[in-house]
């Protein structure tokens, strides 16, 4: 990914103020890439912006490339696209946003086709010119409709849900794909259709019921899917907990596990404590309403969460888990109180007719051969404020015991390779199993990262396994600026680090190309590259993982 065109800051292509466009694009070569992803947006496309002399930039957007200053935005457009493809390479263009504005916040109208600003027909209107203005350029292979559609959840609390083959006909991706990619088409039969997946580009799973979507020209049909370490909230459990990470939340996971178990042991067992079954039972039954209720209320507050964040989302798994999760809670307590109750009332009736057969007789002196038939003297039974409190303590060490136990299985499996692929899979991945009615090539067109941490791990391991091509975020420098709006409503200067960015302040050099070892970004993803991948040479070790 190559962004910039899609800002309205600058309207070029990031790193033109530091190096020449040839340079740039012969980096891009050099570090082993074949394809860009060249972002734009429908306000860029149908209005032409002129490209500002001044900008948040430190410089201005064109410093290093006088023979484009006074172009256009489209024109130096032009020129990043003859540039990379003079080098060989291929271009993905890419409608990121209507509006060239920072995309991809839950209120804002860009998660949709059709905004307050931009029409539907104009969304359409820019592809059809794009692909117009780029026919007789071989190189320029597809057209990625439309960038991280997702539900639209803007201030004033009108949810706006995406849907697949479902609802109002205007906000339906599948059926909109279908259109648009037709339109792209009947101009160049010769170019690949790219689709997203709904929810910021995680969700394929509506293929599963309506199929691919059927364009006018067959096989020409990408499904393209986002992953980053935010879109798989598990990893960041830790940090949710205020833990550093997995390897020392297992490590308090297990202590805590110990302690319970211990402290649980001696609570049973001491005679100071006197726990009787009756108390037993209740801890046991108070044990597991406790944690079913935890689950529970998990289970409602992921759902309310997902259905603001991916409707689509929320209506396949999460709206059926809070009433799972109820059913199962008072299900198994009325099974195994009635399966106990069946079983008492078969000891009561055995015991009876033992009693008639074989009585004992308390008449005669006990001695040392008949002593042990006397059975000793009950305890004397705990009041009620007594007994729930001894239930309470042990409801209370179980309750935690049992979660340090989950917390200790999760820890070493959660950052495992084989976690990340199961949910990958599940999402979309299955979009490529052959000979299925949905089945199309599945490209992941954006994925990054600053850490070579568990998720990027798991990541290289996934991309390596199924050979899946893919696009990083982003060849852009390591920090980005921008223009926003402060009080008053005057623009102010403003500077992010862009982390996930490849290259350095001025595109010299790779980001990391210092650090021991050279530059693992790099080295990890030329791993990748070719067909059939071997990455048994990489010393895969996860910052945040156990392994």
């Amino acid at each position: 990914n190559w962004y910039g065109p899609n800002l309205y800051d600058t309207n070029v292509v990031g790193g033109l103020e530091h190096q020449p466009l040839d340079v740039l694009t012969a980096n891009i070569k050099d570090l082993g890439f074949n394809c860009i992803r060249l972002p734009f947006t429908v306000e860029q496309a149908l209005e032409d912006p002129a490209v500002p002399l001044h900008s948040a930039l430190p410089k201005t957007p064109l410093a290093a490339n006088p023979q484009l200053l006074g172009l256009s935005s489209m024109e130096v457009f032009d020129a990043t696209v003859q540039s990379l493809t003079d080098a060989g390479l291929m271009i993905i263009l890419n409608v990121h946003t209507s509006a060239s504005v920072w995309c991809c916040q839950l209120s804002s109208y860009e998660g949709w086709w059709e905004t307050p600003e931009w029409t539907l027909s104009q969304f359409e209107q820019s592809l059809v010119e794009l692909t117009q203005r780029y026919k007789s350029n071989p190189l320029v292979v597809a057209m990625d409709l439309r960038n991280e559609i997702h539900d639209v959840n803007p201030p004033d609390g009108t949810n706006t849900p995406i849907g697949w083959d479902r609802g109002d006909p205007s906000l339906d991706w599948y059926k909109v794909a279908k259109r648009t990619g037709d339109l792209v088409l009947a101009e160049n039969p010769d170019m690949l259709i790219v689709v997203t997946a709904l929810c910021f580009g995680m969700d394929l799973r509506g293929c599963k019921s309506t199929g691919a979507v059927e364009l006018s020209v067959p096989n020409k049909l990408v499904w393209t899917v986002h992953s980053y370490r935010f879109f798989t909230p598990f990893y960041d459990i830790p940090q949710m907990l205020d833990v550093k990470d997995y390897s020392k939340l297992a490590g308090l996971s297990v202590t805590a596990f110990l302690v319970s178990s211990t402290l649980l042991a001696y609570l049973v067992k001491s005679s100071a404590v006197n726990v009787t079954r009756r108390v037993l039972v209740c801890s046991a039954v108070g044990t597991w309403f406790l944690l079913m209720t935890i689950g529970t209320a998990a289970a409602f507050v992921a759902a309310a969460t997902l259905k603001t964040t991916c409707n689509t989302w929320y209506h396949e798994d999460a709206k059926y888990a809070p009433g799972a999760f109820l059913g199962v809670t008072f299900g198994v307590p009325v099974l195994a109180a009635a399966v106990y109750f069946g079983a008492t009332r078969l000891s009561a009736k055995q015991e009876r007719e033992e009693d008639s057969i074989a009585m004992v007789d308390v008449s005669r002196p006990v001695t040392e051969s008949n002593s042990t038939m006397i059975e000793p003297p009950p305890r004397t039974p705990d009041s009620l404020p007594v007994a729930s409190l001894k239930a309470a303590l042990l409801t209370a060490v179980s309750t935690f015991g049992i979660l340090s136990l989950v917390s200790t299985v999760w820890s070493l499996v959660a950052t495992t390779p084989a976690v990340y692929a199961n949910f990958n899979d599940r999402m979309w991945g299955f979009a490529a199993t052959p000979d299925k009615s949905y089945t199309a090539p599945v490209w992941m067109s954006e994925f990054g990262a600053d850490t070579r941490d568990a998720y990027w791990v798991s990541l290289i391991t996934y991309l390596a396994d199924t050979d899946m091509d893919w696009a990083v975020w982003a060849f852009y420098g390591a920090t980005r600026y921008e223009k926003v709006e402060g009080e008053g409503g005057r623009l102010v200067n403003m500077t992010y680090p862009e982390t996930y960015g490849l290259m350095n302040e001025d595109y010299s050099d790779t980001q990391f190309a210092g650090n021991d070892g050279g530059d693992w970004r790099i080295q990890d993803m030329q791993a990748v590259m070719p067909q059939n991948p071997d990455i048994s040479g990489l010393e895969l070790k996860a910052t945040d993982g156990v392994w």
